[in-house]
């Protein structure tokens, strides 16, 4: 066993250590965040569609990825809870609903993207929506999970819908959540 002033020693070290940690996990936290506004499309049916993207606000980078969606079609009634399921699942529950991916929606997958910061020029696309899939879709949620340069996992929920111009008449500036 350790002498009073080695254990005192001891133990303001170790505190130390994890009060250091501690600020360095708050210094690096990703702002997780995702924007929405109407784009060109060539690869879907509509000339203008509805693009979501994910965008992480800090300057330090984070590697993002999404893999739990859940879908709410407006002919929907339901309790209010929330099914996650899989990507795949919901192209399933989109396409039994008249949709065709790649056509009128486009989910482009639970990637592992590359390290996103404020200064990076590329973004995470979380889906591309027409007009036609926005008048079958109330939302489409998707956990967005982010680690940080510490290690730390950090995860947001996207509402895909939110703030969507349902009915786009031309190019728009993104739109912040």
């Amino acid at each position: 066993m350790l002498d009073l002033d080695s254990a005192t020693t001891l133990a303001t070290i170790a505190g130390g250590l994890v009060f250091a940690r501690a600020q360095y996990a708050a210094a690096v936290r990703p702002m997780i965040s995702w924007v929405g506004s109407i784009v060109k499309s060539e690869q879907l049916s509509d000339e203008l569609v509805w693009l979501v993207r994910a965008v992480n606000g800090s300057s330090n980078p984070a590697v993002f990825s999404c893999s739990e969606y859940c879908v709410r079609l407006v002919r929907d009634s339901g309790d209010g809870s929330l099914e996650w399921v899989s990507r795949t699942e919901v192209i399933r529950r989109l396409n039994d609903a008249g949709l065709s991916y790649t056509e009128d929606y486009d989910l482009p997958g639970p990637i592992l993207s590359f390290p996103l910061s404020v200064n990076s020029p590329y973004h995470l696309t979380l889906g591309l929506f027409t007009k036609k899939a926005m008048e079958k879709i109330e939302d489409v949620l998707i956990k967005i999970t982010a680690i940080d340069q510490a290690g730390d996992t950090h995860q947001r929920i996207a509402y895909c819908m939110r703030g969507a111009k349902r009915d786009p008449k031309g190019i728009s500036t993104p739109l912040n959540s």
